[in-house]
C-alpha cells in the first residue's frame, strides 16, 4: 500500500506519495535514467486488483505520476486515462535525455 521511501539508507522512514491523486497503491516505480531524481510510478485508488471481479475505473481510478525530487512529491502525468495502472517502464532504447519515452 503506498509508498515509503528513506533518505538516510535505510535508518528512517516517511510516506512518499504526496501529490499524488492515486495514493492508495504504487503498484510499479521506474527511474529515468537521463535525469537525476526522476521517477516515474504506476499508480491506483484499488489495491489487489488481480482479485477484481470487474475493473470500474470510475470508482477507483488511477494512472501514471512522475516525481522529479526522488519521491519527496508527485504529480499526474497529464494526457493519459486516469485508470489503475500496474506496471510501467522506461525504453532504453527509444528514450533520450530529456525524452522519456514510457
Amino acid at each position: 500500500f503506498g509508498l515509503m521511501r528513506s533518505v538516510d539508507k535505510g535508518e528512517t522512514w516517511s510516506w512518499a506519495t504526496h501529490g499524488c491523486p492515486w495514493r492508495n497503491t504504487f503498484y510499479d516505480i521506474a527511474f529515468d535514467p537521463f535525469v537525476k531524481g526522476r521517477m516515474y510510478a504506476a499508480c491506483s485508488r484499488k489495491h489487489e486488483i488481480i482479485h477484481w471481479i470487474s475493473n470500474d475505473a470510475r470508482s477507483m481510478p488511477g494512472g501514471v505520476c512522475i516525481s522529479d525530487n526522488y519521491a519527496a512529491t508527485w504529480k499526474p502525468v497529464t494526457g493519459l486515462p486516469e485508470v489503475p495502472c500496474c506496471g510501467i517502464e522506461v525504453d532504453p532504447v527509444a528514450s533520450k535525455p530529456g525524452a522519456g519515452v514510457l
